[in-house]
């Protein structure tokens, strides 16, 4: 969430190859004592990166919240 008022989406991908490459994170598949690497990424503009304004990650799991204050 941005400034209290912008909502960015985002999307998953799984690393590759030491995290060179990404994957789709719905066709891979992890093998039992194997790990990856599962990442959540946002596609938003560059006033987010440049702005003193406020930004936070909000992340539900199981219908609980939690608030990660980025600034």
């Amino acid at each position: 969430m941005f400034d209290n008022q912008c909502d960015y989406t985002t999307f998953s991908t799984v690393e590759e190859n030491g995290g060179a490459d990404f994957t789709y994170s719905n066709i891979t598949s992890v093998s039992p004592l194997k790990t990856t690497t599962l990442l959540y990424l946002a596609k938003m503009p560059n006033e987010v990166a440049e702005s003193e304004k406020p930004l936070k990650a909000v992340i539900m799991i199981k219908e609980e919240v939690y608030e990660y204050t980025i600034r």
